[in-house]
């Protein structure tokens, strides 16, 4: 199996003076993670360090995501009460493959996207106050974009919840032509949906979505910390990048 091609960023954005959010690439580990850390300008780089380290070493030592996800909470809430940040905390949204298969964890309003050279399909559902509003019928997808609450969230990793974060997971197969997105809400707070898939259907590889993504979401006022990575599913070797794929289909109109 060809070894899985990536391209990786974050960007402190146009308005925070620090970057909060952390990442890892781990291609040898088939491990991909985002983490968008809360709590204050220190507290929040630290929960998000620490929830990238924590899960990388679980992961590592063979754990599922789910138990790299809650040992990190832990860390947390272990690593708060030794600084005083009792609000320390973090998403995280997480990708392991293995051969075909993958597996997708998440916490929070950190997200996944499945891009098929055809339509791109959010696959991870946001645990947030304007989800939740959705879900009940309260408010419509536009309104929820403009929403003055949008960023908050009900669920997160190492800030205190009775009974732990709750950690969603999703498990699904590769398919030739896929790219799996993770990002932080900093892309997708400024980009819709629609849009990010138009940015990627123009692109021709991953570095390249990857740097369209983020040009964009500068563009629209970079309010938020940015994160994004952009994971290629296994390709036969003749094909780099999904490169062939795109020819073939171009030459076919």
């Amino acid at each position: 199996m060809p070894t899985l091609s990536y391209a990786a960023t974050t960007h402190t954005g146009r308005v925070r003076n620090s970057n909060e959010d952390s990442y890892i690439a781990l291609p040898e580990l088939g491990l991909w993670l985002v983490a968008d850390g809360m709590g204050g300008q220190e507290a929040g780089e630290v929960a998000s360090a620490i929830a990238v380290h924590t899960i990388c070493e679980a992961v590592r030592g063979h754990a599922s995501l789910t138990e790299a996800i809650e040992l990190a909470h832990r860390a947390i809430r272990e690593a708060s009460t030794e600084l005083g940040s009792p609000g320390m905390g973090t998403t995280v949204v997480a990708l392991l493959t293995k051969g075909s298969e993958y597996e997708i964890a998440w916490v929070g309003d950190s997200r996944a996207y499945l891009w098929d050279l055809h339509r791109l399909q959010r696959l991870t559902r946001d645990h947030s106050m304007v989800q939740e509003l959705l879900d009940a019928g309260a408010i419509t997808a536009a309104e929820a974009a403009q929403h003055p609450q949008r960023n908050i969230i009900t669920q997160s990793v190492g800030v205190p919840i009775p009974q732990g974060p709750k950690i969603d997971v999703l498990t699904g197969s590769w398919r030739p032509g896929q790219t799996i997105v993770l990002c932080s809400d900093g892309l997708s707070g400024e980009l819709a949906d629609p849009a990010m898939g138009a940015i990627l259907a123009d692109t021709i590889s991953a570095q390249d979505g990857m740097r369209q993504l983020l040009l964009a979401a500068l563009a629209k006022g970079g309010h938020d910390n940015i994160t994004v990575l952009l994971i290629n599913g296994p390709r036969p070797a003749s094909s780099p990048d999904g490169l062939m794929p795109r020819l073939k289909s171009w030459f076919q109109r």
